[in-house]
């Protein structure tokens, strides 16, 4: 493997308080009174049904009346600083979340055709056991959503999944034990039929959090999400 960061084992450690109330099928300002988690404003349709990343700033949100099941969906921003990432409430609902830069696993291919993976990134202390959201978006140089041919997550270096011609990857771990190290990886695909090593340029974000900290385990509680290490050291897979 060829290190393309000169930030060699960096870690960056942070606490991210999350006050949650709920799941899908409750009134979406109960989950959480921060600004990046989806949010339905208008009480005419103030039921969470889901919300998915529309570009690296923004996400899709969809709600309903309680009574009609009628639906409605919006756009909401985020905030300055932050970029988005789909994950999964649970197994049926897709959960965006707007995440701070300086948080994520962030890495690019450039402009070459070859496996690119992350750095790493794992939680070093809470309960082992937890399920954990995992979430991988790629996004063209305009913060626009750009499909890739493959991608691939993995913990502890074992593949757990993998999608291809994909923007986005989500997926619930289960079992997840404290100090399990969670990587990511992606190939653009050739676009260049003259040049097969040239690809379009496709920018990665990559988070997990615990389902716990953002409803899934159906209980209103106040969480304070435990210390996450990151190695933001970046690998071209030979």
């Amino acid at each position: 493997m060829r290190t393309l960061s000169a930030q060699f084992f960096k870690i960056c450690t942070f606490f991210l308080v999350v006050i949650i109330t709920t799941t899908a099928g409750l009134s979406i300002p109960s989950i959480s009174k921060r600004d990046t988690v989806a949010k339905c404003p208008d009480n005419n349709f103030p039921v969470f049904v889901g919300s998915s990343c529309k570009t690296q700033h923004s996400m899709i949100v969809q709600c309903k009346n309680a009574n009609t099941n009628a639906r409605a969906s919006h756009e909401q921003q985020c905030n300055q600083g932050e970029n988005c990432v789909d994950f999964l409430l649970n197994d049926d609902v897709a959960f965006a979340m707007c995440v701070p830069v300086n948080k994520l696993l962030q890495w690019t291919n450039g402009n070459t055709d070859d496996e690119f993976c992350s750095g790493t990134i794992r939680f070093d202390s809470g309960a082992s056991g937890d399920s954990i959201s995992i979430g991988l978006n790629t996004y063209d140089t305009n913060g626009n959503p750009i499909q890739v041919f493959d991608m691939v997550e993995k913990v502890n270096n074992q593949q757990i999944g993998e999608v291809k011609n994909q923007h986005n990857f989500s997926q619930i771990y289960r079992n997840y034990n404290v100090h399990d190290i969670v990587t990511f990886c992606f190939i653009p695909g050739a676009s260049d039929p003259h040049n097969p090593y040239y690809a379009n340029k496709a920018i990665a974000n990559a988070y997990i959090v615990r389902l716990s900290s953002i409803g899934g385990k159906d209980v209103q509680f106040t969480d304070i999400e435990p210390v996450i290490s990151q190695n933001n050291t970046l690998y071209i897979e030979n």
